[in-house]
């Protein structure tokens, strides 16, 4: 099994859809600077796709939003489709999620579980 860990920040609101047995799931997208910077001097930044599922995708949409550090362990699930540049896609598929900075206190008060 091939373990990863992404620490980022979420870039933009997730896709949340369901399967067809009526699972949520959601693509979040996690960018990263490199520790170094390209020939012109600018960061190089990644961003990395995120597949989460269930209860996940209720606790992200709770504690997370654009902007907010995040850390999440997984596996590489490459994905059966490319995308319109004929890259083949691939998604980290989330086993933990852990939340590096929260909304304001005022705006949530509960404290996020371990997913």
């Amino acid at each position: 099994m091939l373990n990863i860990t992404v620490i980022g920040r979420v870039a933009k609101e997730p896709d949340i859809r369901r399967d067809a047995n009526g699972t949520p799931y959601a693509i979040v997208e996690v960018t990263t600077h490199r520790t170094y910077k390209s020939a012109d001097g600018t960061h190089i930044t990644d961003t990395v796709p995120v597949k989460l599922y269930d209860k996940q995708v209720e606790l992200f949409q709770r504690f997370a939003f654009p902007g907010s550090r995040i850390a999440i362990i997984g596996n590489f699930e490459p994905s059966p489709f490319e995308n319109s540049d004929s890259e083949y896609r691939y998604l980290i598929k989330a086993r933990q999620i852990e939340f590096l900075s929260f909304r304001k206190q005022e705006e949530h008060t509960e404290q996020p579980e371990e997913a």
